[in-house]
């Protein structure tokens, strides 16, 4: 028996594009309702009509929402559910392979003010510390993923999925799971930017340890001395000289002055170190 042919009907690759696809399903339990259409073609316009689907990412709509946080007649609160079906019937369509509504913080009360609107306030335990450096290194790396990794994973997945049987497609697995992996870092990468809090020189007027601060330390045992930079978790690398304010050396000598001798629990036992200088 000969095969039949199969048209597959092209996947809407453009905001505007899939809205109007959304807007005119006829399933009644799945049909959006007039006022999720306003809502949808409100997010569309201030995207932009002609954004790729596959761009829209979780920390794009959050800032959408928090803009949306200064309107009285339109809580963002109302935006949740009209976006998560549309991103949803985007993933059943092709034109993505995740949910980026997943994580997206939803702001209440009126517009942001800086750091406030996002419950950090400088040094709390939701902040991200973080060098300009490897901020930059974050934001090149989300560029990358979101402008090159998932359109081109996209791709694949749309590839292997005109193969056909999807049971025993080793592409379309492989595929899925770099996907995955993307996505994930790319939700981490929105969020550490998103909290990142910048460190300072590390120099502080009192000389004393600062997340930042160049610390010379000798070990009382051994008479040794080597330089740490005191660094955020993130950006942890002892080999190069960089502990984190969290690791027991760096909790040792953080608020500390030159010339104090402080005690650091280990695993190896008890160290006593003394601090020579901070820069």
């Amino acid at each position: 028996m000969p095969e039949r042919a199969v048209t597959a009907e092209a996947v809407p690759t453009t905001l505007d594009h899939l809205r109007q696809e959304f807007s005119s399903r006829s399933d009644a339990r799945t049909k959006p309702s007039s006022n999720d259409l306003r809502l949808l073609h409100r997010f569309v316009r201030w995207c932009g009509p002609n954004a790729a689907v596959s761009s829209v990412t979780t920390l794009q709509i959050t800032d959408f929402l928090e803009e949306q946080s200064s309107s009285t007649t339109r809580p963002p609160s109302v935006y949740r559910q009209p976006l998560k079906l549309f991103f949803d019937f985007a993933r059943d369509r092709g034109a993505r392979t995740d949910n980026p509504m997943r994580g997206v913080h939803t702001p209440r009360g009126q517009g942001r003010t800086g750091r406030a609107a996002a419950g950090q306030t400088p040094g709390s335990k939701d902040s991200v510390l973080l060098s300009a450096e490897k901020l930059a290194e974050f934001q090149a790396e989300l560029e990358r993923l979101t402008q090159e990794e998932r359109p081109r994973i996209l791709r694949d997945l749309q590839e292997a999925r005109a193969d056909g049987d999807l049971r025993e497609n080793a592409a379309y697995d492989d595929a899925r799971k770099q996907q995955g992996m993307v996505e994930g870092r790319i939700q981490e990468l929105e969020q550490m930017i998103r909290r990142a809090e910048l460190l300072g020189d590390g120099v502080q007027p009192t000389g004393k340890v600062v997340v930042g601060s160049l610390v010379e330390l000798e070990s009382l045992g051994s008479s040794r001395s080597r330089k740490f930079r005191i660094v955020s978790p993130e950006e942890t690398d002892p080999r190069n000289g960089k502990l984190s304010y969290q690791s027991p050396v760096g909790q040792g000598v953080m608020g500390r002055s030159p010339g104090e001798t402080v005690e650091v629990e280990t695993p190896r036992g008890t160290t006593q170190y003394r601090i020579v200088s901070v820069s």
